[in-house]
Order: structure tokens, then sequence, then C-alpha cells
């Protein structure tokens, strides 16, 4: 009966068409620097603009999101979203200045911000309160499988075919997330007030802020796997290790979000503090590794702890929130996240002109555990 609840029609459609959105943003992103490079002859500046452009574009349409669901429904905003993804994807197929494709960036990653959260706000309305963290868990398998093969199918696909039918691929997929929407029968809130303004209270959830704080160090740290593992892996002598580190990383994701997810709904805190020892165990043996071996055994326990992190986040944060305020609850708390994601990816690069990778990742460690020992600390204060 519990998995009639969780899994249902809306659900399998409000998933397919988050994947959908995610898949088309790695496919994206992964070839952006070097068709920007070798397509359009722009220089390396340029093209790590048009990559990095994304980032702050997505956090504009979460913030969007979030204001517009005041009066808005979470669907139409779903809608608005994928439209302006395929719009993007549609001049992907331009020949155009590098100047003009860095502003289809910025669209494209304005469309992936309204939908992403919009599908989120929508998702979490699916669920009932006392299995929210559980089905939170199962809907956010839908990033972490797009996080592995959007990568993958961009690379592939980029040995066998050109740069427009890869394109024209994403064109394909987002007119078929935009088809999808139509048959999704979202849970909307009645009570959501009909008119929003330009105070602090119409662009950010204030009871979110703190959660959000916490997932922007946490994203800040996974930064320094993410955008540095090809690199460290080459200097340890592993780089044989690149290619299974993030199959170790969804394959332990894939085993640990059942237990997480039903274990947040009833141990939110303690579920949150376990999640962080995990991830900085994994960010510590990452730091010590000097075999392919570790380096993917930390993968595991990467996986288990920072790949439930978000959903288990989440959950807790829009239990706190009326119902009207979940879609802007998460805007703010993705919105932070991907500000120490984006953040993260400079600063640690400027960190490790001055030390090297391994002393990079125990200071993470330290960090994460930080993190756990002043949650721990507020929610003991908190009782």
């Amino acid at each position: 009966m519990q998995a009639l609840r969780l899994f249902s029609r809306n659900f399998y459609l409000t998933f397919a068409v988050n994947f959908t959105v995610y898949l088309i943003y790695y496919l994206t992103t992964i070839l952006c620097v070097e068709y920007a490079i070798s397509e359009l002859g722009a220089d390396i500046a340029e093209a790590g603009l048009a990559a990095g452009i994304f980032v702050f574009a997505g956090f504009a349409g979460r913030i969007i999101a979030g204001r517009l669901s005041l009066s808005l429904k979470n669907k139409t905003i779903l809608y608005g979203g994928v439209f302006l993804s395929l719009i993007s994807t549609l001049l992907y197929l331009m020949p155009v200045p590098i100047f003009v494709f860095v502003l289809i960036r910025f669209l494209h990653g304005v469309g992936f911000g309204l939908a992403s959260n919009a599908a989120s706000a929508i998702a979490a309305i699916l669920f009932p309160l006392k299995h929210r963290g559980e089905g939170l868990g199962y809907y956010m398998l839908s990033v972490t499988l797009a996080t592995a093969a959007g990568p993958f199918l961009g690379l592939y696909l980029a040995q066998i075919t050109s740069y427009k039918n890869i394109f024209t691929l994403g064109m394909l997929l987002t007119l078929f997330a935009l088809t999808a929407i139509y048959f999704i029968k979202a849970k909307e809130n009645s009570s959501a007030p009909k008119h929003a303004g330009f105070s602090f209270a119409d662009f950010f959830e204030k009871s979110a802020v703190p959660m959000g704080l916490l997932g922007a160090v946490i994203g800040l740290c996974y930064a320094g796997v993410l955008n540095f593992l090809s690199p460290y892996l080459k200097e340890i002598n592993s780089i044989s290790a690149g290619s299974y580190f993030y199959i170790v990383y969804a394959i332990f994701i894939l085993l640990a979000r059942p237990f997480i997810g039903r274990a947040t709904d009833q141990k939110p805190h303690a579920v949150m503090i376990f999640l962080m020892l995990a991830f900085a165990v994994g960010m510590f043996i990452f730091s010590l590794a000097s075999s392919p071996m570790m380096a993917l055994i930390s993968a595991a326990f990467i996986g288990i702890g920072y790949g439930s992190f978000i959903s288990s986040a989440q959950a807790i944060t829009i239990k706190a929130v009326q119902a009207s305020r979940i879609a802007m609850a998460t805007s703010t708390f993705l919105a932070l996240f991907d500000i120490g994601m984006g953040a993260g990816s400079y600063l640690l690069g400027a960190l490790l002109s001055v030390i090297n990778y391994h002393m990079l990742y125990e200071i993470l460690t330290l960090l994460i555990l930080g993190c756990a020992g002043i949650y721990a600390l507020f929610m003991r204060k908190s009782r």
C-alpha cells in the first residue's frame, strides 16, 4: 500500500520530466567548452564563461520560480521553464557569435532553474507528509541518474556524430518533457496568495535559509570532487578509476536511498548527521587515495553521504513551512546550494594554487565534520 501512495502516474511523469531537464543540462554542459572553441572560434575564457554562466542563470531561475509560485501554479511555471529550455536547444542549432551563445546559455539556465524548482515543488506535494522524506529520496534519483547519464551520453555521442545531431536530440527530448507535463495532474495549493511584492519574503523562505546555508557548505565541499576528480586521479596514477567512480557512486546511492528515505521521515536530524559523517569518511579516504581501489571505496561513502544529503535536507526544510510556501522553500534551499557549488569551483581552484590535492581534501573533511558538529549542537539547543 505504501508503494502505491508513493509511486503514482504523476510521480513517474514528474520524475521523467525532471530527469530530462537535468539530462539536457549535463549533456550540453559537458560539450559546451569544446563546442564553443572548435565550432564558434571562442578562446578558453569565453568558452568558460559560456559554461559557467549557466549556474548563475539557474540560480536566478530558481529565485524567480519561488516568487512566481506565490501567484502562479507550479505546473504553469514548469511549462514556462521547459519551454525556455526548448527554445534554447533550438537556438543551439544555429551558428552564432560567441556572445550570442553565452546569452543562449543564460536563457537555458533560467529555464532549467524554473523547471527544476517547479518539478521539485510538484513532487513534494505529491507525497503524504509522513512519507515525504522517502518519496523525495526516490524522486531525487532522477537527478542522480541524469548526473551519470548526461556526461556519458554527451561524450559518447561526440565521438560518433556531430554537435548538430546531439543538440537535435536534446531538442527532441525537451519536446518530450514539454508534452509529458500536459498529463501531470499536479496538486496545487489553493491557499497560495494571489499577489507578490518585492520584499525578502517574496523571494526567499526565511525558515529555509539555515538548511540552505548548510547545503551551500556541503555543496562547496562536493565541488572539490566534481571539478578536480580527473586531475587528482591522474596525479595519483589512478586514472583508470575515473570511468568507474560515478558508477560506484550511483550504485551506492541506489542501495542506500530506500533506507535513508524512510529513516529521514522517522529520525530526520540523526540521519542528517549520519550522512555528513559518511561524506566526511568518504572525503578522508579520498584524501589518502593512492590506488584505484581506494578511490572507488571513497566513491561508495560519498554516494551514501552526499548522494542522499540533498533529498533529506529538502524534506526537512519543507516540513517546517506552510503548504503554500513549499515552492519558495525549495527555491531558497536549492539556490543557496547552487551558490555553494558555484563558489566552490572558483575558491577551491584558487586554494589549489598554494596547497596540493591531498591537503585540499583533508581540509574539506574537517569542514564537513565541522558542519556535522554545528548541526548536532544546534539541534540539541533547539530541543
